[in-house]
């Protein structure tokens, strides 16, 4: 549950950031409003996650 969590935060991050570059509509700012802060947030803590997640996934099975 928590992966599914952290992958659909990362996909909404990049999603976002690429509509920011070809738009400059920043969804996250406009669907949230105050509350963009901590969801952006939680998308970066989501990043973290699922790299560490996967490097160390990679090195037990190398």
């Amino acid at each position: 549950m928590f992966s599914k969590t952290t992958l659909f935060l990362v996909i909404l991050g990049a999603v976002n950031m690429g509509v920011v570059s070809w738009t400059g509509v920043n969804i996250i700012s406009t669907v949230f409003g105050d509350l963009s802060t901590v969801v952006s947030a939680l998308i970066g803590l989501s990043g973290v996650y699922m790299l560490l997640d996967n490097y160390t996934n990679m090195l037990k099975h190398s």
